[in-house]
């Protein structure tokens, strides 16, 4: 058993080990508003604890609504007009067998993309230090690929090598439900899991109430009833510990996080709203405050007049004084040893004594009952703290309030530097689901034996951030100003990729299509001069000029195409291509019936 292995059960972490855990813990306090009152201070000792939680209680969790929107911005990153994505091999039936793979990767059958994107949105959001292992597993001689995270409190240490996980040991717990006979009972087992370039290792913690009351311990028993690996004394426990070889030699565990923590010297990671998080502090101390002078300050108080007790045991004639009852000295139990009468009421209580001959001067209740007027200075003030919260965190994100909306008179170079400011921010996150994408892809072609294969992916940083609406006013504007109409087929085309971004089949298609793709890596000026020289008859002319609209024939009536091998599609696509081809022939004219060239929604080589 690896010694990282057995002082990580012992109790080792790594020095980053609390920093990480931290981030973490504040993070999904923001996000998700769970354990919020941790966030919010005490203003002792004018506030005692009990009072801190019924403030808690009454504040609204505000952080939560502006994460939100925070992380929907991110999200456009992911739904951009054009990606460049090539998972390719010289050997077609190697990349196809690689593909399948791709295709149904992630939750719910989610595609390796979809999942990259998805999952480095959601813990650089919360967990930015969270490990990610691709597991293989065989079954029945079939791969099988799937996705294990280790979040950064089950991340208990590693060893970084030339930017690359080296080795890693993390934990992940079974939950077993059992009954010992009297009752319903539960019971967390850990697992330890240690990864290298060599050998994978596991030790399984066991438990001896589950092990007597379930049958959990059973799959680690061959079928001559053998233990299927060591059992090893570790402190107080005992554990089983299996190991295999790592046969592709490479440590099948990455990082998640991409914005380094500068506190820890890079070696660590944030999340993307970390320059926000003083922010976020302010807002939920501000928010809290709000709340409070709001909805407490203003509440009327109830003002009653008391009297002494006078409570009477006609059973031992004792008598009630000062809340002791008299001869025995036993406590009252109408004042409960006070001594004074009350009305009780689930109001506050401001005590007024009854005038009495000692004491002749009379308050009367109306002189001071009254609605406490709220402190609106104060109040507006906080009102003003709080809705202007969300502009100051969208700033220190994106250096823009993301919320802001450019109207009419803004000049142009306003809006560019409006969005290309976003825009850089957006680029640097992508850098997170490329390298898990590319991650994910180099360990499958490992465990397939797959030499040799090309794979990338990379984000336009023209992030397009238009919606469908303002796109649609821009053609508007177009169409009225008589622009070419190559100018409205191009927004046009940016409208259909827009409205069907989330489509997969769309976007396996149009992947799929990329190796049908004619001249690919002929440089534009050397590939405009070849196309003139090309007769109106040729198929790879015409599906050049078409390919989009080619790829659109195949997604609206030939359901079955991605399931074909490469001859059969290749087949299809020339077949629709040559309808082109004619009809350029009969017209004579390329340009009057072309739709667009394929750079127009898909990246070339050289982009």
């Amino acid at each position: 058993m690896n010694e990282k292995l057995i002082r990580a059960i012992e109790g080792y972490r790594h020095e980053y080990y609390e920093r990480t855990c931290d981030i973490a813990q504040f993070a999904k306090q923001v996000v998700t508003g769970e354990a919020y009152g941790e966030l919010v201070v005490n203003y002792a000792p004018r506030e005692t604890d009990e009072q801190k939680i019924q403030r808690v209680e009454i504040s609204q969790v505000r952080t939560k609504a502006i994460a939100g929107k925070v992380e929907g911005f991110f999200k456009r990153a992911f739904r951009v007009d054009k990606l460049k994505i090539d998972v390719s091999h010289e050997n077609e039936e190697e990349a196809q067998r690689i593909g399948q793979y791709m295709e149904a990767y992630g939750d719910d059958g989610q595609s390796l993309l979809n999942w990259s994107e998805e999952t480095a949105l959601f813990y650089n959001n919360i967990d930015p230090n969270s490990f990610y292992w691709v597991k293989h597993t065989i079954e029945n001689e079939q791969d099988y690929f799937e996705p294990v995270i280790f979040e950064a409190v089950d991340s208990l240490d590693y060893e970084i090598k030339k930017g690359k996980v080296y080795c890693f040991v993390g934990r992940m717990y079974q939950l077993v439900t059992y009954s010992d006979g009297k009752a319903q009972r539960t019971a967390e087992i850990p697992y330890y899991y240690y990864f290298s370039n060599d050998v994978i290792q596991l030790a399984i913690m066991l438990d001896s109430e589950v092990k007597a009351n379930t049958n959990f311990y059973d799959q680690f028993y061959n079928d001559e009833g053998f233990l299927t690996g060591e059992r090893v004394d570790i402190q107080d426990g005992e554990y089983i510990f299996t190991e295999m070889v790592n046969e592709i030699g490479v440590c099948p565990v990455s990082r998640v996080g991409y914005s380094h923590d500068k506190i820890t010297n890079k070696n660590t990671y944030v999340t993307f709203w970390d320059d926000a998080t003083e922010d976020y502090r302010i807002l939920i101390q501000d928010g809290s405050a709000f709340d409070i002078a709001l909805r407490l300050h203003t509440f009327p108080k109830l003002i009653m007049m008391y009297t002494p007790c006078d409570y009477a045991d006609t059973s031992t004639n004792a008598i009630c004084r000062d809340g002791y009852m008299h001869p025995h000295g036993g406590e009252c139990p109408s004042c409960n040893g006070t001594g004074k009468k009350y009305h009780t009421t689930g109001q506050d209580i401001i005590e007024i004594q009854l005038p009495t001959g000692d004491n002749p001067h009379v308050i009367k209740p109306s002189d001071i009952i009254h609605y406490a007027d709220a402190p609106f200075e104060i109040v507006n003030k906080l009102n003003e703290l709080v809705d202007s919260a969300g502009a100051k965190i969208s700033e220190s994100i994106f250096s823009i309030d993301i919320s802001h909306q450019h109207k009419g008179n803004s000049t142009a170079t306003e809006v560019t530097n409006y969005k290309e400011t976003a825009q850089d921010v957006l680029f640097e996150f992508t850098k997170s689901p490329r390298k898990l994408f590319l991650f994910t892809v180099g360990i499958m072609a490992k465990y397939l034996e797959i030499d040799d294969l090309i794979a990338d992916l990379m984000y336009n940083n023209q992030f397009d951030l238009e919606t469908v609406g303002e796109l649609l006013n821009t053609l508007e504007k177009a169409k009225k100003a008589g622009a070419p109409p190559e100018v409205i087929e191009h927004i046009n085309g940016r409208l259909v990729a827009k409205q069907n971004r989330t489509d997969s089949t769309y976007m396996n298609v149009y992947n799929a299509m990329r190796k049908f793709q004619p001249f690919a890596n002929i440089p534009q000026d050397a590939k405009n001069m070849f196309l003139s020289t090309l007769p109106d008859s040729s198929i790879q002319k015409a599906l050049y000029y078409n390919f989009k609209a080619v790829s659109e024939e195949i997604i609206a009536n030939h359901e079955t195409w991605l399931l074909d091998d490469y001859d059969k599609q290749k087949e299809k696509v020339e077949e629709i291509a040559k309808k082109y081809a004619d009809k350029y022939v009969q017209d004579n004219s390329v340009n009057r019936v072309s739709n667009f060239a394929p750079d127009d929604f898909m990246m070339d080589e050289e982009e």
